[in-house]
C-alpha cells in the first residue's frame, strides 16, 4: 500500500510542478497567457480589440484549475500520509457495478464501483487485473483519496 501511495504522491507532485512553472512562466513573465499574436493574421484585429477578454478568461481557467486539481486531488493525497506512513487503510468486499476493462491482463490503475455489505456504492481508484461486473472482489483503500488495491485470495 505505501507502493501506491507513493506512485499518487509523485503524480500529484509533478501535476503540481507542472501548474507552477506555467503560471511562472506564462503569467509572471509575460502577463499575456497567450502571447503576442495567437491566432495568426485571420484573427489579428479581433485580438487587438478582445485581448483583455481573452487573457481574463485564460487567467480564470488557469487558476480555476489549478483550484479544482488542489481540493480534490493534492488536499486528499495529503490528508491520506498519516496512514501510508503508518499501514492504515480502509478494507472491504463487495459486488462490482462499474468497471474498467482496458488491458485486462495489466496490473494498472482503474476506476471501478462497488456495492458493499451496507449496500452503499463506492467509487475508488484501485490496482487490479481483470475486474468485471458483478464479481465480488476484497479491496484496500486509503480513506480520503479513494486509492488502493483489489485483494486476490
Amino acid at each position: 500500500m505505501k507502493r501506491i501511495y507513493i506512485v499518487t504522491l509523485i503524480e500529484v507532485l509533478i501535476i503540481l510542478l507542472g501548474i507552477g512553472i506555467y503560471v511562472f512562466y506564462t503569467i509572471k513573465k509575460h502577463g499575456n497567457i497567450l502571447g503576442e499574436n495567437p491566432f495568426g493574421n485571420y484573427g489579428e484585429n479581433f485580438f487587438k480589440n478582445h485581448s483583455l477578454l481573452a487573457n481574463a478568461i485564460c487567467h480564470f481557467l488557469v487558476y480555476g484549475l489549478s483550484l479544482f486539481i488542489l481540493i480534490e486531488l493534492c488536499i486528499p493525497v495529503i490528508m491520506d500520509f498519516p496512514a501510508a506512513m503508518k499501514d492504515e487503510y480502509i478494507e472491504t468486499s463487495g459486488y462490482v457495478v462499474r468497471w474498467d476493462i482496458t488491458q485486462e491482463n495489466t496490473n494498472k490503475l482503474r476506476r471501478i464501483s462497488i456495492t458493499d455489505e451496507e449496500n452503499e456504492e463506492l467509487h475508488l481508484n484501485v490496482y487490479g487485473y481483470s475486474i468485471y461486473k458483478d464479481e465480488y472482489i476484497k479491496v484496500r483503500y486509503f480513506k480520503h483519496s479513494k486509492y488502493g488495491k483489489v485483494i486476490y485470495e
